[in-house]
């Protein structure tokens, strides 16, 4: 039977380098349960069969030096390059065999049970970066998140972790990344965009402080925050330039009482001028006593009615009652007489600039009015921000549209591509 050294150099060299890859792999497998502080079976096997694949590969070598290089066999002891060549192949698949059988269990046992490296995996998996250190800031345990924020942040490895907090806290960042202070925590934007919090917490076992630090992506809260923040900062503009428009609305109506109080002492001042002069004229008995009540009782109302000799009209208050609060109004077009016509104007244009402030955001807007032989063409836009549906007519829009029908006339709703209001109403019709 051809011994080992007797065979073919090929074959030779195929079985010493087979030995190699199989002491290569019983290393890797006593490496892995050492570090995985697997089971002793398992242990204990993979350095018996490190033991054993080193030794054989060492005594078959001996052959392929005496062959190949020249070396003296006398040089050797213990030596089976003189065994069989087909009983070392038979050993050395033997070997390889065991080899890999036994690192499939430790990669199954590694998997399939909790180990010390379990939890560092799990933690490698995890969003959130997580550090736990010591008093001196020396990480016990961390995860591949924070480590790489870490050279995000500061360029630098984390390895102190009391360190890494200082330079956030003093600013000592690379360029690009923000820094915010919020409490005992902080917010760090990166230059990618995105926005983590980083906190501390500390807790206590054994005796002994161990900190952990945690950093979390907060970049969608952070931004609707912010979101928020605009919005609450444009809706409390708006509600203060809609109560400004509440109070002048208010003014105007007052203006307008006094006004009509003003047309009824007129008016009850001319009656009592006529029934004065008829009852004086007159040759027949009268009663002076009711008489005089009348007069005392007009002239009690007049001392009792405020004058304002520079009071303009309802619709130009409308208009400065608009400008104080931000908002232009163009009048283009035929002028409307004082009537029912000019009320359902001033109705129109009002509730208008309240939708302009309240849903579009605008500033401007614009009343067309054109004339025909029956009727007058209200035409009323506004700029600022389109509807985004179509609109369904509310409480003022409502209203508007029943005093418009209830005077003979028509009132249309555009809501694409912008609002526009449209109202016809009869020329003839009086209050």
């Amino acid at each position: 039977m051809t011994s080992f050294i007797d065979t073919s150099p090929a074959i030779c060299k195929a079985v010493v380098c087979i030995l190699f890859l199989v002491c290569i792999e019983s290393l890797v497998c006593a490496i892995m349960c050492a570090s995985y502080r697997l089971k002793a079976r398992f242990t204990a096997s993979a350095y018996t069969l490190l033991s054993v694949s080193f030794a054989f590969l060492c005594m078959l070598y001996n052959g392929v030096l005496i062959k190949e290089f020249g070396y003296s066999p006398d040089g050797f002891v213990l030596s089976a390059y003189r065994m069989p060549a087909v009983l070392a192949i038979i050993i050395t698949v033997i070997l390889a065999i065991l080899s890999s059988l036994i690192l499939a269990l430790s990669i199954r046992r590694r998997k399939s049970r909790l180990t010390s490296m379990s939890v560092k995996d799990a933690l490698d998996k995890l969003p959130v970066g997580i550090c736990f250190y010591d008093e001196t800031g020396l990480p016990v345990l961390m995860n591949r998140k924070i480590a790489q924020e870490s050279k995000i942040i500061t360029g630098k490895s984390l390895f102190n972790a009391s360190v890494f907090l200082k330079n956030i806290d003093e600013g000592n960042v690379i360029t690009g990344v923000l820094v915010t202070k919020s409490g005992e925590s902080s917010v760090i934007k990166l230059p990618n965009g995105e926005i983590r919090l980083y906190r501390k917490n500390e807790h206590k076992a054994d005796g002994k402080t161990v900190y952990e630090l945690i950093s979390e992506d907060i970049t969608e809260e952070y931004l609707l925050s912010s979101s928020l923040s605009e919005k609450n900062t444009e809706l409390a503009k708006m509600n203060k330039r809609l109560r400004e428009y509440g109070e002048k609305v208010t003014e105007l109506t007052r203006e307008k009482e006094i006004l009509e109080a003003k047309v009824r002492i007129h008016d009850g001042m001319g009656e009592l001028l006529l029934r004065t002069k008829r009852s004086l004229s007159e040759k027949e008995k009268y009663n002076k006593e009711s008489l005089i009540d009348l007069w005392e009782q007009s002239i009690k109302m007049l001392y009792e009615a405020k004058e304002d000799d520079d009071s303009s009209d309802e619709f130009s208050d409308l208009i400065s009652a608009a400008k104080d609060i931000g908002v232009t109004v163009s009048y283009i077009g035929e002028r409307i007489p004082e009537n029912s016509v000019a009320e359902i104007l001033i109705h129109a244009v009002h509730e208008c600039l309240t939708n302009a402030v309240r849903h579009a955001k605008g500033d401007r807007l614009d009343v067309f009015v054109s004339e025909s032989d029956t009727h007058y063409e209200v035409k009323i836009k506004n700029n600022g921000l389109p509807p985004s549906s179509e609109i369904v007519e509310g409480g003022g829009l409502s209203s508007l549209r029943s005093v418009t029908e209830r005077e003979g006339g028509d009132m249309t709703v555009i809501s694409t591509p912008e609002f526009t209001l449209i109202l016809h109403v009869l020329k003839d019709r009086r209050l």
